[in-house]
C-alpha cells in the first residue's frame, strides 16, 4: 500500500528544503508569497496532510519558548467596540487580557485591532496580508447585531467570539444564552415567583441570534408563554415600561444589567429584580442572576484558533463548529440596602 507522502516529498516535488516548506505551509511571511503558493499547490496535488504528532511536538515547543521570542501574531478585530469602551467595561478586559496570555503561553502574539474612520475593513485586509498574518480572532460584537467581511478568506484561520452575526460563518465559540435563560427560569421559580416578565434590549435579543428571549419562552409556564411577558426596550418605548409593568403584573422582573436611573424610577419599589448578566466583581450589593465566564471565552478562543493554525486548517470552513459556555447561577448577598439604594426587594 502506497505510504502518504511527507513533508519531504513535497520538498523534493518543489525544488525546495524542508524547512522552507514548513514555513510556506504555516503562512510564514519569511517565504515570498508566489513561493508560499506554489507549494501549496504542490503540497495539494500529492495529498499531503499534516502529521498530527509533529503539530502536538509544535505546541509542545511553543509552549516553552519566552514570551519574547514569538514567531507569529495573531489579529483580534473589534469591529464596533472602541478602545475607550474596552477601558470602561471589565468583561471585554478580561476577554482580551486572557486571549493575550493565552497566546503568549504558546509563543504567539496579538495585535488588536478597531475598525473606525481611520482603519478600514479593506484597509485592515491589505495590512494583515502584507504582514503574513494567518490567524484571526473576530472579537464580541457589541452594538452590531451582525457583520460582514467580505475578504478573501483563503490564508486566513479565525475564530468568532459571540453570538452575533458574521458572514461569511467561521467556528466560533459563544455563551450558551439559551440554556442560561432556563437555569435563570427555574432559579426563580424556585424562589416561589411564577408571573415572570423579561425586559430585553431589541438589539440584544438580534445579537444573541434571539437565543435569549427563546430560551425564557422555552422555560417559562404554558400559561406566560400566551401573555404578553416580554418587554422589547428601545428609545422610543422606553418611557412605557411602567405601563407595561401595570399592564402586565409581573411578579418579577429579569433585565440585562442593573437598569439606569430612567428605568429603575419605573419599577415598583416592591418587585424582585433578577440580572441576566451580572457585573464582573459581584464583591458588592447585586441582585440575583447570571454571571457569565468572559475569561473562559477569550480562553477557549485562543485555543481553538492555535489548533485551527496548528492544523492548517484556513478559509471559511463547510461546516462551522460551534463551542457553547455556560455561566453560573449566582446568588445575591445580604445589605441592607440593594444596589437601587432601597430595601433589598430580591432577597
Amino acid at each position: 500500500m502506497k505510504s502518504a507522502p511527507t513533508m519531504k516529498d513535497v520538498a523534493t516535488a518543489a525544488g525546495v528544503c524542508p524547512a522552507t516548506v514548513s514555513l510556506a505551509l504555516r503562512n510564514h511571511p519569511s517565504i515570498p508569497e508566489n513561493t508560499r503558493e506554489r507549494i501549496r499547490k504542490v503540497a495539494e496535488d500529492l495529498g499531503y496532510r499534516p502529521n498530527p504528532r509533529i503539530s502536538e511536538l509544535m505546541t509542545h515547543i511553543r509552549k516553552t519558548r519566552s514570551a519574547t521570542a514569538n514567531t507569529e501574531t495573531v489579529a483580534m478585530i473589534w469591529a464596533d467596540v472602541t478602545r475607550t469602551t474596552i477601558q470602561n467595561m471589565k468583561n471585554l478586559q478580561h476577554f482580551q487580557a486572557t486571549v493575550n496570555r493565552r497566546l503568549t503561553e504558546n509563543g504567539f502574539g496579538l495585535t488588536v485591532f478597531h475598525l473606525d474612520k481611520a482603519l478600514s475593513a479593506t484597509r485592515l485586509e491589505t495590512m494583515l496580508h502584507n504582514r503574513g498574518v494567518r490567524g484571526v480572532i473576530l472579537a464580541p460584537l457589541m452594538e452590531r447585531s451582525e457583520m460582514s467581511l467580505d475578504w478573501n478568506w483563503r490564508n486566513f484561520s479565525v475564530i468568532i467570539a459571540g453570538s452575533a452575526w458574521w458572514r461569511p460563518e467561521f467556528n466560533r465559540v459563544r455563551f450558551n444564552h439559551f440554556a442560561e435563560m432556563r437555569v435563570m427560569v427555574e432559579e426563580i421559580q424556585n424562589k416561589g415567583y411564577s408571573r415572570i416578565g423579561l425586559v430585553i434590549e431589541r438589539n440584544l435579543e438580534e445579537r444573541s441570534q434571539h437565543a435569549i428571549d427563546g430560551g425564557f419562552w422555552g422555560a417559562v409556564p404554558a400559561e406566560i408563554r400566551k401573555s404578553d411577558a416580554v418587554f422589547e426596550l428601545d428609545e422610543p418605548k422606553a418611557g412605557r415600561l411602567s405601563s407595561w409593568v401595570a399592564s402586565y403584573q409581573p411578579d418579577c422582573l429579569i433585565f440585562e444589567t442593573i437598569p439606569p436611573a430612567p428605568l429603575r424610577k419605573q419599577i415598583p419599589p416592591h418587585l424582585p429584580i433578577f440580572l441576566r448578566s451580572l457585573p464582573e466583581s459581584t464583591a458588592g450589593p447585586h441582585p440575583p442572576g447570571i454571571l457569565q465566564n468572559w475569561p473562559l471565552l477569550g480562553q477557549v478562543a485562543a485555543d481553538q484558533l492555535m489548533s485551527q493554525l496548528q492544523l492548517n486548517q484556513s478559509g471559511v470552513p463547510s461546516h462551522p463548529i460551534q463551542s457553547l459556555i455556560q455561566g453560573e447561577w449566582v446568588e445575591a448577598p445580604e445589605p441592607s440596602q440593594d444596589c437601587f439604594g432601597r430595601n433589598p426587594g430580591w432577597i
